[in-house]
């Protein structure tokens, strides 16, 4: 039996409403996280980590009391031996992805190298990197969590049904989490229209490995060496944030349709070509892989004949 707001066979609230449940609440951690740095009580740079800080435990909590399920299971955070492999060659991907962009554009005289590692740094300067490495992880784990592990998650479920299959529902379920996840960016300085169609392939690519590989590991790797390169190696600004230390200090000289400009190679064909050389990689990495790891629909399908068995949860 299903009603409006419940559905009984699964024994919580429908797809619909648990989405907006968490758009709701992400509201309002963004508004308060936001408040006190305008009364002074503490400095707007803190204000992205404190609300990283909030909305991550608002997400926790919404799996957790809502969705009624262990809420890094259900978000897709495993990692035994396979997860740590795939988050390990993700991050290497975008990695060499972001070195092949790099060295086209100092090839092509678009960048200038002032600066490289240096034998001799200090230890403030690894410290730093280190700090930014932290950071950038921190902020990835949210929005893979909240993008692929929620969003696209339960746009699944909540498609999936008498008239909509599997692959249907994911395809549906993928394109309106990679839109959401390019909207989430729009407001960031610089932002383009180009930087949101960027960004909105680089959500969908992550929301197929994640869909591929039933575990958001692979698409954390893929992030994390995404942002990690483009800012804290080559020096490159990330989403129209400036990149803090860097390995390498750069200066651009090239076309802003190619760099980004103020906002990074997210809002530049760059950006785009890096996109399809990781594309190129995992098409070939992935091929055929599907059918031996677990998928997220094999998972959710699994999961959900489970509890009609068992009467619900």
């Amino acid at each position: 039996m299903k009603t409006v707001f419940l559905n009984a066979e699964e024994n919580r609230l429908r797809a619909g409403w648990r989405i907006l449940v968490l758009l709701l609440t992400t509201l309002m951690v963004s508004l308060a996280s936001a408040y006190p740095a305008k009364l002074g009580w503490w400095p707007s740079s803190f204000t992205w980590v404190a609300y990283l800080s909030m909305a991550s435990a608002a997400l926790l909590a919404v799996v957790a009391g809502i969705d009624r399920r262990r809420p890094l299971q259900a978000l897709g955070f495993k990692f035994g031996r396979g997860g740590w492999r795939d988050l390990t060659l993700g991050f290497l991907v975008s990695l060499s992805a972001m070195g092949f962009m790099f060295a086209l554009s100092w090839r092509c005289g678009w960048v200038q190298v002032d600066g490289g590692p240096q034998a001799g740094a200090s230890i403030a300067f690894y410290a730093s990197l280190a700090g930014q490495l932290a950071f950038y992880s921190f902020s990835v784990f949210y929005e893979e969590a909240l993008c692929r592990g929620y969003l696209l998650r339960n746009l699944y479920e909540g498609f999936q049904g008498r008239h909509l299959g599997p692959k249907a529902a994911s395809v549906i379920a993928l394109v309106v989490s990679s839109l959401l996840f390019g909207l989430m960016h729009v407001r960031n300085r610089n932002a383009t229209i180009l930087s949101f169609l960027v960004l909105v392939l680089l959500g969908g690519l992550m929301g197929w490995v994640y869909l591929v590989r039933g575990s958001l590991a692979m698409p954390i790797g893929l992030h994390l060496g995404w942002n990690f390169a483009m800012g804290t190696i080559f020096g490159l600004p990330v989403s129209g944030v400036a990149s803090g230390t860097s390995v390498f200090i750069v200066r651009e000289h090239g076309p802003a349709l190619w760099t980004g400009d103020g906002f990074g190679p997210d809002a530049g064909m760059s950006g785009l070509l890096a996109l399809l050389t990781v594309v190129v990689i995992l098409s070939v990495g992935l091929h055929g892989t599907a059918g031996r790891s677990q998928t997220l629909f094999g998972n959710i399908n699994s999961r959900r004949g489970n509890q009609l068995q068992e009467g619900g949860e």
